[in-house]
């Protein structure tokens, strides 16, 4: 008696590769995409923090904070970077007349960054 072979023929696998490749060779840029936006979202949402923070001292003060600095967290703003994946070092630039804040990315986020100009 004879048997019949059961299985996938060559090019029925073949096939199958084929579309699984077109479909990450679509994929990978969108996911990427994707990607680059929740990183810039981190960094706008730390230079708006940042922004709040320099009107409300600006508010209670009377002039802009003047002390430039380097840093992820400052007491005095009271804005905390450090829990940030790719944006938790700030720099913030003051004047009598008004500040710059800058936040460059790191790691894989590195080459974004983004200023405010005040």
């Amino acid at each position: 008696m004879k048997r019949k072979l059961k299985g996938f023929t060559l090019v029925e696998l073949v096939i199958t590769i084929a579309i699984v490749i077109i479909l990450s060779l679509v994929s990978a840029p969108i996911y990427r995409n994707y990607v680059d936006k929740a990183i810039a979202a981190e960094g706008v949402a730390l230079l708006g923090s940042l922004y709040s923070a320099e009107k409300a001292y600006y508010a209670e003060y009377g002039n802009f904070y003047t002390k430039t600095i380097t840093t992820s967290y400052d007491q005095t703003l009271g804005v905390d970077a450090r829990g940030n994946k790719y944006f938790s070092i700030y720099s913030i630039m003051g004047s009598t007349s008004g500040w710059t804040i800058i936040c460059n990315g790191a790691g894989s986020a590195e080459g974004f960054a983004g200023t405010i100009i005040a």
